[in-house]
């Protein structure tokens, strides 16, 4: 039989949770910063832009963009202010209302173009990783 004591969490393990946890709350700042910052379809357009690399498969960066754009369109038409869970409200209503049908009105997919600049700071990333690993 296990003591209590052996259960408890280690000042190592305690350590590590801490760290993830402030790595998940920094990177949710970031990700708010960025939407607060710049509208939705430039960084949809942006996204669309870094995938250049899928352009080998017909339509995939396409619709990947147009899928995030979809979902965040339909993400802010949403009224906020309801209590979650609330009667009426929360993920259920968004299943149940008469509006989950198709999508009435034009979609406009925006397209950002990689500059040189971008070009440049994404092959310093990804050499500043494999340096890392190596």
């Amino acid at each position: 039989m296990q003591s209590p004591a052996s259960l408890a969490p280690t000042l190592e393990g305690l350590s590590q949770g801490g760290e993830q946890a402030l790595q998940l709350v920094s990177m949710l700042a970031m990700v708010a910063m960025l939407l607060e910052l710049t509208p939705v379809a430039t960084i949809i357009g942006g996204i669309h832009g870094l995938m250049w690399p899928l352009g080998v498969f017909p339509t995939l960066r396409e619709r990947i963009a147009l899928r995030l754009l979809l979902v965040l369109q339909y993400v802010e038409s949403k009224p906020t202010g309801a209590r979650f869970g609330a009667a009426g409200h929360g993920w259920r209503a968004w299943l149940d209302s008469p509006a989950s049908g198709r999508y009435q009105g034009t979609i406009v997919l925006p397209r950002e173009r990689v500059s040189a600049l971008d070009v440049l700071v994404l092959s310093a990333m990804l050499g500043a990783l494999g340096f890392w690993f190596v």
